[in-house]
């Protein structure tokens, strides 16, 4: 149930709304209640988080006035319907045990990756992988994979390990892909800027050894980890607009760095028992 409140005229006028969608259930209620003042029902019937307030009694404002002084601001109750918003409560039905959860982390961090072969060696593979990260990318993984949610509940969807009668995601469109990705964008810049990291490039210009490109590679990247800097990052504390426009002017690679693996990790998650992605319409 939602509410609207009024502060106007030195007074607080306070609507509560009931999901439209459940007319019926109201019109049967106000039948029966009115059997009920007419002495042809023996028991006064309810209806949660409704009838206290629409009662002519108003049991609901009765009880508020027992505990509360309203003589100097006077305080009335009306109720409504209307169409439940609910991406306006916040909340998000993704859930999932942790063992689930830290199996989600290890698809996220082998979403790049190419090669899975079967179910059984991939997966040992994908742990062994993400078991030789530091503690820092491991709790990075987990992190997003809790952070998931958000982006899943934005595109209309949710992840659960419990049995649902939902229709299963069995691939994201181009159009949920490009709604989420700028968002994984940002939950990206803010991990890195609180874990210390600027932005910069010296890893990617400074004189290397004359050895292969394969270990040059890896001489960048452990470059990259000591000075804790990358090109991608912001210094600062950048608004979430700020961030949107950074990623809007990132190329068109770097952009796709952040779409193409989600398709890939659910691809990753099904090798495992338990978590699904699954549509809320």
């Amino acid at each position: 149930m939602a509410g609207d409140f009024d502060f106007s005229n030195n007074a607080i006028s306070v609507t509560y709304f009931y999901d439209a969608k459940k007319i019926e259930k109201i019109r049967q209620f106000k039948v029966d209640y009115a059997d009920w003042k007419n002495g042809k029902l023996m028991k006064e019937p309810k209806l949660k988080a409704y009838s206290g307030m629409w009662e002519k009694d108003n049991s609901f404002l009765t009880d508020i006035l027992h505990i509360v002084d309203t003589s100097q601001i006077p305080l009335t109750v009306d109720t409504s319907l209307r169409e439940v918003d609910r991406k306006a409560k916040h909340t998000y039905l993704s859930v999932s045990n942790f063992l689930h959860l830290y199996d989600f982390a290890v698809a996220l961090h082998n979403r790049y990756s190419t090669d899975t072969g079967n179910a059984a060696d991939a997966t040992v593979k994908m742990e062994t992988e993400f078991e030789s990260l530091s503690l820092e990318y491991q709790l990075s993984n987990i992190n997003q994979a809790k952070h998931f949610s958000h982006l899943l509940n934005v595109i209309d969807c949710f992840y659960t390990d419990r049995p649902v009668d939902f229709e299963m995601v069995e691939h994201f469109t181009p159009r949920q892909t490009a709604a989420i990705a700028p968002l994984e964008h940002r939950r990206w810049i803010h991990e890195h800027r609180e874990m210390g990291w600027t932005y910069g490039d010296l890893y990617e210009t400074c004189a290397l050894p004359d050895v292969s490109d394969h270990e040059k590679d890896k001489l960048r990247k452990a470059y990259r980890e000591q000075l804790r800097m990358h090109k991608l990052a912001m210094d600062g504390f950048p608004t979430d607009r700020e961030i949107e426009m950074h990623y809007n002017d990132l190329p068109t690679s770097e952009q796709g760095k952040d779409i193409k693996p989600f398709n890939k990790m659910l691809e990753l998650i099904r090798l495992y028992d338990g978590l699904r992605i699954y549509k809320l319409n």
